[in-house]
């Protein structure tokens, strides 16, 4: 389940890194000193991002793990009735 969340996340960043790279032209018109090709502020962007995905994948496994697997089976047979 943390990989599904973390795969899905990699292609997100992976996609809006492109995306961000397409588009540095107006992104360089909009940021405030500093540059559209700066290192530091992809990485620091990508780290903090990945960081936050990372929290709510690792909440939502713990909360998953916990679980007794049949009472949740027999929860969700009664929900769909």
């Amino acid at each position: 389940m943390l990989g599904d969340g973390l795969t899905l996340a990699g292609a997100g960043l992976v996609l809006g890194l492109l995306t961000s790279i397409l588009v540095q032209r107006v992104l360089a018109s909009l940021l405030f000193e500093v540059g559209a090709w700066d290192p530091i502020a992809f990485a620091g962007a990508t780290i903090l991002l990945l960081c936050g995905i990372l929290g709510a994948c690792a909440t939502t496994v713990r909360r998953v793990a916990r679980l007794d697997p049949v009472r949740a089976l027999m929860s969700g047979a009664h929900a769909g009735s």
